[in-house]
């Protein structure tokens, strides 16, 4: 009886360390795992935050080389760079802006909704930079003097593309 109890005693004091030696390398597996998956998602994230980082200022160059020569063709090739980049890396929201710009500026259809398809986009990219909400009115604030004047048709055009592309509704104009 001795001896199976010394038996029995001695292949637990062999097998309790490597079970527990085994079950911590499974947990150091999964620690490790998850932390290079983090890592991975955190440098994809700065990756594409370099890389639009600069888009709100070159779409606000854009928008004012627009409202100054609109018929310019060095605005459209800065519109197409310009675009190529939000495909590029912009955000899901962001595309479809940029898609809806897009077309408008084909059409040439209602100025106001190509410049609230732009100021759209500054308030997404920076929304996305930044995760704060600016209003898609403070570029035509700044840079209208008729602002107030116009303040009605530009308001229209904006809420409407937020409804048809399904936006944030704290991008809605009041």
């Amino acid at each position: 009886m001795k001896d199976i109890l010394n038996e029995t005693l001695q292949i637990l004091k062999v097998n309790i360390p490597s079970i527990i030696s085994l079950i911590g390398i499974l947990i150091s597996y999964f620690s490790i795992k998850k932390s290079y998956k983090n890592d991975l998602n955190k440098m994809k994230n700065e990756i594409v935050s370099e890389k639009i980082e600069d888009l709100p200022f070159e779409i606000l160059n854009i928008m004012h080389n627009t409202i100054k020569n609109p018929t310019s063709k060095r605005n459209v090739e800065d519109l197409s760079k310009f675009m190529y980049k939000v495909i590029s890396y912009g955000s899901v929201d962001a595309v479809k802006i940029a898609c809806c710009v897009q077309q408008t500026a084909y059409k040439n259809d209602n100025s106001y909704k190509l410049l609230a398809g732009f100021s759209l986009l500054i308030t997404q990219l920076k929304y996305d930079l930044t995760g704060q909400v600016i209003s898609p009115e403070s570029y035509f604030q700044i840079k209208l003097n008729d602002y107030v004047d116009k303040r009605e048709e530009i308001v229209k055009n904006i809420n409407l593309i937020i409804e048809d592309l399904n936006l944030k509704k704290e991008f809605n104009v009041k």
